[in-house]
């Protein structure tokens, strides 16, 4: 019974010591000074924008999006929970929470006969935050023909898909910049939808929410290339901006596309680079960064602080722990495979 105890109070120990001091051990902060900066796709559309619009970035920065491919469809039996998650409509239209994607069926009432063309006519509106309202896309076959960013007011866009003698089999709208905090709460609402002059009825077995992350979904080939897509929404020359895709991994994405970076960019011309990421995974993505770059490129690292309106409350601390012990968890694993494994530089 006293080594129980003993035991007990040991690991107790462990945990107190871990809440102490690995969160200021993992949110690393090290900038330095680089024309280069690399942006990890899978951190929120929010810290995109500080990353943009920040100290960081100069006349001439160069952006490097990594992210994983997305497949070209996902069939209905693996996906039916995002595919069959109802939405309601509101006074302000068809209500978009959360990051999604909003799949249109098109009755068989709407005869589109399709030659050449079909005109789809939208009306959205949104809620602001920070600077920036909620950005869509609309994509037709898995193509994105265009999108935006929702304003205070319903605004109507129109959007052309040149059928090329195709049927439609698909149409989606894309919601993929929501933001949550005590400043606000941004949000996409869609009040009309017309295809070729039809207005569509928007109630729930027309319109249904999709969680899917797939070229049908997104209208992009990868996560990649769907932020790029959003910076150059935010003002970002496409010259100044590299796609680096990789397959996608069930462990360790931070090491998959630091070694995609390596494969695919010419690194012997880079001297330095910064990378934007999350901040408990900062240390894990500076730490991996450097050891799979040659040695000659200097590596820094910058994180935003978590401003979420939920970050105070029971929920969000309770996730908070697990994910601190999974960042730490996930840093020594990370460690000890960098350094018994042989790099190729």
């Amino acid at each position: 019974m006293k080594w129980f105890v003993t035991a007990g109070v040991i690991v107790f120990s462990m945990v107190i010591a871990m809440l102490i001091f690995m969160p200021s051990f993992l949110s690393y902060q090290k900038t330095v000074d680089s024309d280069n900066i690399i942006i990890e796709s899978w951190i929120s559309a929010r810290e995109i924008e500080q990353a943009i619009t920040g100290n960081l970035v100069k006349n001439d920065s160069h952006f490097y999006l990594t992210g994983f491919d997305y497949p070209d469809k996902i069939p209905l039996s693996e996906s039916e929970m995002g595919r069959n998650h109802n939405v309601r409509r509101y006074d302000r239209g068809i209500a978009l929470w959360t990051n999604g994607s909003l799949e249109i069926k098109i009755p068989e009432s709407v005869n589109l006969n399709l030659t050449d063309s079909m005109q789809l006519d939208l009306k959205f509106s949104g809620t602001e935050v920070d600077g920036f309202g909620p950005h869509f896309n609309v994509i037709v076959n898995g193509e994105c023909l265009g999108g935006g960013f929702a304003g205070d007011q319903p605004k109507s866009y129109h959007f052309l898909f040149i059928a090329k003698n195709q049927n439609v089999k698909s149409i989606f709208i894309r919601y993929n910049n929501d933001f949550w905090t005590k400043r606000g709460d941004r949000n996409l609402f869609v009040s009309a939808i017309s295809i070729n002059g039809n207005e569509i009825e928007l109630k729930s077995d027309i319109v249904r929410k999709c969680i899917d992350l797939s070229l049908e979904t997104t209208g992009f080939h990868s996560q990649a290339e769907e932020m790029a897509d959003y910076i150059h929404q935010l003002g970002v020359p496409k010259n100044r901006t590299t796609i680096v895709a990789f397959e996608p991994v069930e462990h360790n994405q931070t090491l998959a596309s630091a070694k995609s970076f390596r494969d695919h960019v010419n690194v012997n011309d880079l001297h330095s680079v910064n990378i934007i990421t999350s901040g408990l995974h900062s240390r894990r993505t500076w730490f991996t960064y450097q050891k799979i770059l040659p040695s000659n490129v200097e590596v820094g690292v910058h994180f935003f602080p978590n401003d979420a309106r939920d970050k105070d409350n029971l929920s969000a601390k309770i996730n908070r722990f697990f994910y601190l012990i999974s960042e730490s968890f996930s840093y020594l694993a990370n460690w000890i495979i960098l350094h018994l494994q042989p790099i190729n530089k």
